[in-house]
């Protein structure tokens, strides 16, 4: 065997090379201070003692140790996603089959893409808590489909008032059971409701939301099939839009032209969304025209 070369400009050795009979090269760890290292420390015995019998400690930067800010440009990286988090998709096949296969793909994008991230937040707890507010807050949070409200509320039982007070943007189908349910959320600020086109909008309840900074918008959904058909043979609407009841009252009724003119009347925005065979989504802002 070969007689070792130490390498490495610092004071401390760290590494030398050592070859076998084949003249491989082995890399092995050392813990020896340079004698070139430590002239100059000759002539002060102390530090010179110190010097040569210190043991090697390499500085370690774990990820608790770096600023908050760094930390939370890693959790905006590792936590947000380019696609909305649907978990109750909304089917726009009409067989047996259809929503099947619709929560299927959704599913296996949540599996795949979004769980696996979320290991993350159970490293320690001042991880989950500093990485809660991001996921929870700066994700669009989606239950598309007919009893997304159900859904909704028992996401919330799962993630916990805490994490439900952190969400900022949530899709609801608009027949939900109001003020209630959109008030647990916390400091919401965008909340989508869908319609489905071939829901008769007299079903649906005018909802009142007290809550003036919420930005709330109408996404009304059609079918891929309609696109290569006229209006007249699309899928006829009621445009009567049934208020909410009460004892010893009437049941109060408002006409409008169209679910854009009900959204305009509330001061809500209006999107129209085109919805592929296995739950895609794709705006559409021309559709009138076509």
């Amino acid at each position: 065997m070969k007689t070792p070369l130490y390498v490495g400009n610092g004071v401390f050795s760290s590494v030398k090379l050592l070859h076998d009979k084949t003249g491989t090269v082995i890399r092995s760890k050392h813990s020896d201070w340079r004698w070139a290292s430590l002239a100059p420390y000759r002539g002060y015995n102390k530090l010179f003692g110190e010097r040569k019998y210190a043991k090697a400690s390499p500085c370690k930067i774990t990820f608790l140790s770096l600023p908050p800010e760094f930390r939370n440009a890693i959790y905006e990286l590792h936590f947000i996603f380019n696609e909305p988090i649907e978990f109750l998709p909304l089917s726009p096949q009409t067989t047996r089959k259809g929503p099947y296969r619709v929560y299927v793909r959704e599913s296996k994008h949540y599996y795949t893409k979004i769980q696996p991230a979320l290991r993350f937040l159970r490293t320690c707890k001042l991880i989950h808590r500093e990485a809660s507010s991001i996921y929870y807050g700066e994700n669009d949070f989606r239950f598309s489909g007919a009893d997304g409200a159900h859904f909704a509320r028992a996401f919330m039982l799962t993630i916990g008032q805490s994490n439900a007070a952190l969400l900022r943007k949530i899709m609801l189908p608009i027949h939900f059971s109001g003020h209630s349910t959109i008030a647990a959320f916390g400091t919401l600020k965008e909340l989508n409701l869908v319609l489905p086109s071939h829901y008769s909008i007299y079903k649906i309840k005018l909802l009142e939301i007290d809550m003036p900074d919420l930005k709330i918008k109408i996404v009304h959904l059609f079918l891929q099939s309609w696109l290569d058909l006229d209006k007249s043979q699309r899928p006829l609407r009621l445009t009567k839009m049934v208020g909410p009841k009460s004892r010893m009252r009437e049941v109060v009724v408002e006409e409008f032209e169209s679910v854009g003119a009900y959204a305009k009347a509330k001061e809500w925005g209006y999107d129209k969304v085109i919805c592929g065979d296995f739950g895609g989504w794709q705006t559409l802002a021309d559709l009138e025209n076509r």
